[in-house]
């Protein structure tokens, strides 16, 4: 029996990021679900032994769109099947500044409450 060690509720939300890690622009990469902790990508690029990044969301809304950029940890990641080329990484999110915490915040607001 498995054991959740999740600390934070996750949602489903599939969203384009934009993820650099080393100086790298990830290829391909999508936000499959994400928590007030970290978020789970698709990544369809290479990834190395790279442990740190950096990623910007940027999440269209009905009356608003909202940027939340952070820094991160690699969590865990999969390799590709042979044949597919689509990698997930679970990734936690650094200490976010106000700014940052705030747009994490009414992401996860409006996500649970899509007809503002």
């Amino acid at each position: 029996m498995s054991v959740n060690r999740r600390k934070h509720n996750r949602y489903t939300l599939r969203n384009k990021v934009t993820v650099t890690m080393d100086d790298v622009i990830l290829k391909g990469t999508e936000c499959v679900n994400i928590s007030s902790g970290g978020m789970c990508l698709t990544i369809n690029d290479r990834i190395d032994l790279w442990n740190t990044g950096m990623l910007i969301m940027v999440r269209k809304y009905k009356r608003e769109a909202i940027y939340f950029k952070t820094d991160f940890s690699v969590t865990w990641n999969s390799l590709a099947l042979p044949g597919e080329s689509e990698v997930y990484m679970g990734i936690a999110f650094k200490e976010l500044d106000a700014a940052n915490k705030k747009a994490l915040d009414r992401i996860l607001s409006l996500h649970c409450n899509v007809d503002n």
